[in-house]
């Protein structure tokens, strides 16, 4: 497999917060509240998780496990995003 095949961890990480971003950008209707995605992005348990599971890997990661790697966390930290931001809106009056 060559280098092309593969993509360092940071890149994998980059792109699953992107992924992210793009789903909590249509969810969060106002640009006030995109701007919190960062630190809803930063304090989530399962996106800490998944970096830390990514540097225990072999970098640069082969390809074909990029997507399922993602796939495998994205709905738990979207889900936990989620929660956090709705009850952080809530109690902001937003």
């Amino acid at each position: 497999m060559s280098t092309l095949d593969k993509q360092p961890y940071e890149t994998v990480y980059y792109n699953f917060k992107k992924q992210l971003q793009q789903f909590f950008d249509t969810k969060f209707e106002s640009e006030r509240k995109r701007k919190y995605f960062d630190a809803f992005f930063n304090l989530s348990n399962a996106c800490q998780g998944f970096r830390k599971e990514l540097f225990l890997l072999d970098d640069p990661i082969p390809q074909d496990q990029v997507e399922q790697l993602i796939s495998s966390k994205f709905d738990t930290a979207k889900h936990e995003i989620w929660k956090q931001a709705t009850q952080f809106f809530k109690e902001k009056g937003f």
